[in-house]
């Protein structure tokens, strides 16, 4: 008898305030969907991408402008849903969590509650990474969260142009927690400082520990404290490097720069 095929889903979670690289951001997503479609044989994993349009900031035009270019590309790839959302909150000092989480509790409602697909954060400044299939593929059906290396362009964090690899461990990432939740958290070395593009969370594993950090600072580092103090038992470390920090970013910044000329 043929042995069953795994399957697996994934919620990828877009906020847009930025357009001008969304469709590059899209095409990654087709990239990674066609890597798991070679891996058919052995691997169904269903793709939903929920791009989340902030309302303040994009006018309903501008928005679906956007779409139909994103639209044409997803059209013949059969394992990636598009979901749009246009919502947001004025004056935002919480980097867009809102969003966020009423976005991805949005698509929840519509599925039954043992759907526990992982959810991945994928800014409007980001691409995936040509090895994130393979975190999804080393993982199916495993539970928790899941933080793997990254990436890091050190132009804006150091002023220095070159890439310096990031893999966090638990060693690196919670040694002395304590002092970092209290005064020290903004001291964290940069390099061990986690980045939303670098961690996937089963859906009610975020449900449980209370979603996504609603706070107005360091959203990424307390929301995995927040995994570290009510479920650290579900964290699992992958060394592999499969994700970037603000790909797009530099390309934005020249962009916004040009524009104002």
């Amino acid at each position: 008898m043929e042995e069953s095929k795994k399957k697996d889903t994934l919620v990828i979670l877009t906020r847009c305030s930025r357009p001008t690289y969304i469709k590059k951001v899209a095409e990654s997503v087709v990239n990674l969907w066609q890597q798991i479609e070679s891996q058919m044989d052995e691997n169904i994993i269903k793709i939903y991408h929920v791009i989340i349009f902030d309302k303040y900031k994009l006018t309903k035009e501008q928005m679906r402008s956007i779409v139909d270019e994103v639209k044409e590309l997803y059209y013949w790839e059969m394992g990636i849903s598009l979901m749009i959302e246009y919502r947001g909150k004025k004056n935002d000092t919480k980097y867009g969590t809102t969003m966020l989480v009423e976005s991805v509790n949005n698509l929840m409602s519509r599925f039954s509650e043992d759907f526990d697909p992982w959810v991945y954060i994928l800014d409007d400044d980001n691409v995936i990474h040509p090895n994130f299939a393979q975190v999804l593929f080393n993982h199916m059906n495993e539970n928790g969260c899941l933080i793997f290396g990254q990436d890091r362009h050190m132009l804006r964090l150091s002023g220095e142009d070159k890439h310096e690899d990031c893999i966090l461990s638990f060693d690196n990432l919670f040694k002395d927690v304590d002092g970092y939740i209290t005064e020290n958290m903004n001291q964290m070395p940069i390099h061990n400082h986690p980045d939303s593009a670098q961690f996937l969370f089963r859906y009610w594993t975020l449900i449980d520990i209370g979603n996504y950090a609603d706070v107005n600072y360091c959203v990424d580092f307390q929301t995995i404290m927040k995994m570290f103090l009510k479920q650290k038992e579900k964290i699992i470390f992958d060394s592999i490097i499969a994700s970037y920090y603000n790909a797009l970013e530099s390309c934005l910044l020249y962009t916004s720069d040009a524009a104002d000329d």
